[in-house]
């Protein structure tokens, strides 16, 4: 299952001609009830890169804290493992 919860807008001056991309943020839940989360970067009307990580919380309001903390830090895809890697240990 998946919920899409936060969708943030980036612009970006280093890609060409400073275009934008989407960053959708959603809480996912496994068949255990486990919930994680989920960045998309949605480039020019595709998916372009993204991430799930499994296995954050048993419950779904501390998966929403996390995408509120991810979403104010704007965190993307290519980090979010890093950020997960430093806040709960390598797994």
């Amino acid at each position: 299952m998946k919920n899409l919860m936060k969708e943030v807008i980036i612009s970006s001056t280093t890609l060409d001609g400073g275009q934008q991309f989407k960053l959708d943020y959603s809480v996912v839940q496994d068949s255990n009830k486990v919930y994680g989360v989920e960045i998309e970067k949605i480039f020019e009307n595709s998916i372009y890169s993204e991430v799930a990580v499994a296995m954050i919380s048993k419950t779904k309001e501390d998966a929403l804290e996390w995408i509120n903390k991810l979403v104010q830090n704007e965190v993307t895809p290519l980090t979010l493992e890093y950020i997960m890697q430093d806040s709960f240990g390598s797994r």
